[in-house]
Formats: C-alpha cells, sequence, structure tokens
C-alpha cells in the first residue's frame, strides 16, 4: 500500500514538473460572421419578429427576464445582431447539436431563421407546460 502511494506521488510530480517546463497553450480563433446588410427589409422583419417572440416569452417567465436583465447589466449589445441571436439561443432549453447549429452559423440571417425555429418550438413547449400547469 505505501509503495502504491509512493509511486502515486511521484506520477503526480512528474507531471507537475512536465507542465512547468512546458505549460499546455491553446490558441483561440473566433469565428467572424458573413458581412450582411442591416438595413435589409428581410433582416430588419427577422430582428422585429425575434424581439417580439422574446418579449413575449419574457412577459409569461420572470426567469428569463432576470436572465436578460443580468445580460444587459454586464453590457450586452442588443442592437448587435449576431450576439442577440446567440443570447436568445442561450435562452431555450434546445438540444446541444440544435444549439451549436445556431451558433456555428456564420450568416446573420440564416442564424435567426434557425433561432427562430427554436424558439418558437420551445415557446410552445413552454406555453404549454404553462397552460397545463395552471
Amino acid at each position: 500500500m505505501c509503495n502504491l502511494l509512493l509511486l502515486l506521488l511521484l506520477l503526480v510530480l512528474l507531471i507537475l514538473v512536465q507542465v512547468q517546463k512546458r505549460p499546455l497553450k491553446v490558441a483561440v480563433e473566433h469565428l467572424k460572421d458573413l458581412p450582411y446588410s442591416s438595413g435589409d427589409d428581410i433582416v430588419k422583419a427577422t430582428y422585429m419578429e425575434l424581439v417580439s417572440t422574446l418579449k413575449d416569452l419574457l412577459a409569461q417567465h420572470p426567469i428569463y427576464r432576470e436572465q436578460l436583465q443580468s445580460s444587459y447589466q454586464f453590457g450586452s449589445d442588443f442592437q448587435d445582431l449576431s450576439r442577440l441571436a446567440d443570447m436568445a439561443a442561450a435562452l431555450t432549453s434546445a438540444q446541444e447539436t440544435d444549439l451549436q447549429a445556431v451558433l456555428a452559423e456564420l450568416s446573420i440571417p440564416d442564424r435567426w431563421v434557425n433561432l427562430q425555429v427554436l424558439i418558437l418550438v420551445f415557446f410552445s413547449g413552454s406555453r404549454l407546460r404553462f397552460v397545463s400547469s395552471s
């Protein structure tokens, strides 16, 4: 037993020495959204529909209102269409693969279309749960 503990301790020390010699490094490359025209009628209409849906959701569920307020308080820019879409996706309880598909989409109008589907499915289910619990 003592030999096993000593061997384990030596292994941990060896790992620590290796990490100190060559610390692990990670390179992060942020994805850039494809250019889009914020003045485009489709983008404006999609933005207004998304904001309207979010307002309906926030009116029914105070938890989401608190999450949105804390995001706003810490400097989230809701005029940035990309960040608004990412924040709205975070409010849903969609499957991880569906959320990743929204976040990985570089075209903002396409991201919004995918997001709108997620939000409407989530909002419909949320509304059904709210009605059945009343």
